[in-house]
Protein backbone atom coordinates (compact mmCIF):
# COMPACT_ATOMS: atom_id res chain seq x y z
CA UNK A 1 0.00 0.00 0.00
CA UNK A 2 1.24 3.36 -0.96
CA UNK A 3 1.22 6.08 1.16
CA UNK A 4 -1.55 8.07 -0.65
CA UNK A 5 -3.31 4.71 0.27
CA UNK A 6 -2.73 4.48 3.73
CA UNK A 7 -3.49 8.28 4.20
CA UNK A 8 -7.13 7.42 2.12
CA UNK A 9 -7.72 4.50 4.27
CA UNK A 10 -6.98 6.43 7.91
CA UNK A 11 -8.84 9.28 6.68
CA UNK A 12 -11.64 7.47 5.71
CA UNK A 13 -11.65 5.11 9.05
CA UNK A 14 -11.26 8.25 11.28
CA UNK A 15 -13.96 10.24 9.43
CA UNK A 16 -16.44 7.15 9.99
CA UNK A 17 -15.42 6.99 13.72
CA UNK A 18 -16.45 10.70 13.77
CA UNK A 19 -19.32 10.11 12.04
CA UNK A 20 -20.40 7.46 14.24
CA UNK A 21 -19.49 9.15 17.46
CA UNK A 22 -21.72 12.54 16.50
CA UNK A 23 -24.45 10.38 15.33
CA UNK A 24 -23.89 8.30 18.54
CA UNK A 25 -23.96 10.90 20.98
CA UNK A 26 -24.95 14.88 18.93
CA UNK A 27 -28.99 13.12 19.21
CA UNK A 28 -28.70 12.84 22.89
CA UNK A 29 -26.91 16.44 23.29
CA UNK A 30 -29.48 18.11 21.54
CA UNK A 31 -31.92 16.07 23.37
CA UNK A 32 -30.65 17.64 26.09
CA UNK A 33 -30.02 20.94 25.22
CA UNK A 34 -33.84 21.08 23.94
CA UNK A 35 -35.02 20.14 26.98
CA UNK A 36 -32.96 22.52 28.86
CA UNK A 37 -33.85 25.21 27.03
CA UNK A 38 -37.94 23.94 27.08
CA UNK A 39 -37.35 23.58 31.14
CA UNK A 40 -36.22 27.43 31.35
CA UNK A 41 -39.10 28.68 28.98
CA UNK A 42 -41.66 26.42 31.47
CA UNK A 43 -40.05 27.74 34.45
CA UNK A 44 -39.76 31.21 33.10
CA UNK A 45 -43.71 30.47 32.34
CA UNK A 46 -44.22 29.12 36.01
CA UNK A 47 -42.70 32.19 37.63
CA UNK A 48 -44.92 34.62 35.61
CA UNK A 49 -48.31 32.92 37.14
CA UNK A 50 -46.70 33.15 40.45
CA UNK A 51 -46.15 36.57 40.17
CA UNK A 52 -49.11 37.38 38.74
CA UNK A 53 -50.75 35.55 42.06
CA UNK A 54 -48.85 36.87 44.15
CA UNK A 55 -49.41 40.74 42.81
CA UNK A 56 -53.66 39.97 43.00
CA UNK A 57 -53.48 38.26 45.81
CA UNK A 58 -51.57 41.86 47.43
CA UNK A 59 -54.45 43.65 45.55
CA UNK A 60 -56.77 41.56 47.62
CA UNK A 61 -54.75 42.07 50.85
CA UNK A 62 -54.42 45.90 50.35
CA UNK A 63 -58.20 46.52 49.58
CA UNK A 64 -59.34 44.40 52.51
CA UNK A 65 -57.20 45.97 54.45
CA UNK A 66 -58.38 49.93 53.02
CA UNK A 67 -61.89 48.37 53.48
CA UNK A 68 -61.21 47.36 57.25
CA UNK A 69 -59.06 50.24 58.40
CA UNK A 70 -62.27 52.35 57.13
CA UNK A 71 -64.47 50.55 59.35
CA UNK A 72 -62.12 50.27 62.45
CA UNK A 73 -61.14 53.83 62.32
CA UNK A 74 -65.24 54.65 62.48
CA UNK A 75 -65.65 51.99 65.01
CA UNK A 76 -65.33 54.52 68.05
CA UNK A 77 -66.91 57.23 66.87
CA UNK A 78 -70.34 54.89 65.48
CA UNK A 79 -70.27 53.13 69.68
CA UNK A 80 -70.01 56.49 70.98
CA UNK A 81 -72.61 57.95 68.95
CA UNK A 82 -75.41 54.91 69.18
CA UNK A 83 -74.83 55.48 73.19
CA UNK A 84 -75.48 58.90 73.00
CA UNK A 85 -78.51 58.26 70.62
CA UNK A 86 -79.60 55.90 73.44
CA UNK A 87 -78.71 58.66 76.40
CA UNK A 88 -80.70 61.21 74.05
CA UNK A 89 -83.71 58.42 73.62
CA UNK A 90 -83.84 58.05 77.61
CA UNK A 91 -83.79 61.58 77.63
CA UNK A 92 -86.69 61.96 74.93
CA UNK A 93 -88.66 59.11 77.07
CA UNK A 94 -88.39 61.16 80.43
CA UNK A 95 -89.21 64.23 79.52
CA UNK A 96 -92.29 63.40 76.70
CA UNK A 97 -95.09 65.73 78.10
CA UNK A 98 -97.32 64.79 80.35
CA UNK A 99 -99.39 67.95 80.55
CA UNK A 100 -98.97 71.73 79.63
CA UNK A 101 -96.00 72.22 82.34
CA UNK A 102 -93.56 69.94 80.41
CA UNK A 103 -93.81 71.27 77.49
CA UNK A 104 -90.75 73.86 77.56
CA UNK A 105 -88.58 71.25 78.82
CA UNK A 106 -89.52 69.34 76.20
CA UNK A 107 -89.11 71.73 73.56
CA UNK A 108 -85.40 71.89 74.55
CA UNK A 109 -85.09 68.25 74.74
CA UNK A 110 -86.40 67.89 71.38
CA UNK A 111 -83.74 70.56 70.00
CA UNK A 112 -81.06 68.56 71.48
CA UNK A 113 -82.19 65.36 69.82
CA UNK A 114 -82.26 67.39 66.82
CA UNK A 115 -79.01 68.80 66.81
CA UNK A 116 -77.09 65.14 67.87
CA UNK A 117 -79.33 63.84 64.64
CA UNK A 118 -77.65 66.33 62.76
CA UNK A 119 -74.44 65.38 63.49
CA UNK A 120 -74.24 62.08 64.40
CA UNK A 121 -76.99 60.48 61.94
CA UNK A 122 -74.70 58.96 59.24
CA UNK A 123 -72.60 57.21 62.32
CA UNK A 124 -75.76 55.12 63.10
CA UNK A 125 -76.29 51.94 61.53
CA UNK A 126 -79.44 52.70 59.36
CA UNK A 127 -81.79 50.59 61.27
CA UNK A 128 -80.90 52.79 64.62
CA UNK A 129 -81.42 55.72 62.13
CA UNK A 130 -84.72 55.25 61.44
CA UNK A 131 -85.57 54.22 65.02
CA UNK A 132 -84.28 57.07 66.28
CA UNK A 133 -86.02 59.31 63.56
CA UNK A 134 -88.86 57.76 64.11
CA UNK A 135 -89.24 58.04 68.09
CA UNK A 136 -88.04 61.98 68.10
CA UNK A 137 -91.25 62.34 65.51
CA UNK A 138 -93.58 60.32 67.55
CA UNK A 139 -92.28 62.25 70.18
CA UNK A 140 -93.35 65.47 68.61
CA UNK A 141 -96.44 64.33 67.78
CA UNK A 142 -97.03 63.40 71.43
CA UNK A 143 -96.55 66.86 72.46
CA UNK A 144 -98.84 67.87 70.32
CA UNK A 145 -101.52 65.99 71.04
CA UNK A 146 -100.94 65.88 75.18
CA UNK A 147 -103.91 68.76 75.03
CA UNK A 148 -105.53 68.07 72.03
CA UNK A 149 -109.57 67.45 71.89
CA UNK A 150 -109.03 65.15 68.74
CA UNK A 151 -111.58 62.56 69.01
CA UNK A 152 -107.98 59.80 68.27
CA UNK A 153 -105.89 61.87 70.17
CA UNK A 154 -105.81 58.70 73.42
CA UNK A 155 -105.15 55.55 70.77
CA UNK A 156 -102.49 58.37 68.73
CA UNK A 157 -101.17 58.68 72.15
CA UNK A 158 -100.41 55.23 73.31
CA UNK A 159 -99.71 54.49 69.65
CA UNK A 160 -97.08 57.56 70.11
CA UNK A 161 -95.80 55.83 73.21
CA UNK A 162 -94.90 52.95 72.03
CA UNK A 163 -92.89 53.85 68.77
CA UNK A 164 -90.85 55.82 71.25
CA UNK A 165 -90.35 52.96 72.95
CA UNK A 166 -89.55 50.92 70.41
CA UNK A 167 -86.63 52.68 69.47
CA UNK A 168 -84.54 51.42 72.43
CA UNK A 169 -84.63 48.07 71.40
CA UNK A 170 -83.23 49.06 68.01
CA UNK A 171 -80.31 50.78 69.26
CA UNK A 172 -79.67 47.88 71.48
CA UNK A 173 -79.84 45.17 68.87
CA UNK A 174 -77.57 47.45 66.29
CA UNK A 175 -74.79 47.76 68.42
CA UNK A 176 -74.62 44.85 69.92
CA UNK A 177 -71.06 43.75 71.07
CA UNK A 178 -69.63 40.20 72.20
CA UNK A 179 -69.90 39.56 75.52
CA UNK A 180 -66.58 39.51 77.51
CA UNK A 181 -67.38 35.42 77.97
CA UNK A 182 -68.31 34.64 74.02
CA UNK A 183 -65.08 35.56 72.49
CA UNK A 184 -63.51 32.07 71.65
CA UNK A 185 -60.23 31.34 73.74
CA UNK A 186 -59.31 27.74 72.61
CA UNK A 187 -55.63 27.68 71.56
CA UNK A 188 -55.02 27.57 67.44
CA UNK A 189 -54.76 23.81 66.41
CA UNK A 190 -51.65 22.89 64.19
CA UNK A 191 -51.98 22.25 60.80
CA UNK A 192 -51.99 18.57 60.04
CA UNK A 193 -50.70 19.04 56.68
CA UNK A 194 -46.86 20.17 57.29
CA UNK A 195 -45.93 22.04 54.24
Amino acid sequence: MTDGELRWWLTTIVVLLVVNMVRAFFPAYLGKKGQNLADKEDIAAITREIEQVRSQYALVVERFKAGNQLRFAALDRRLQAHQEAYEHWRHLLRMAPQGRGDRDAFRIVSTECSIFWEKNCLYLEPEAREAFDKAHSAAVQHNFLVDSARPDAADRLIQTSDEMRQCGEVLIRTVQLPGLLDLDTRPVEESKNPL
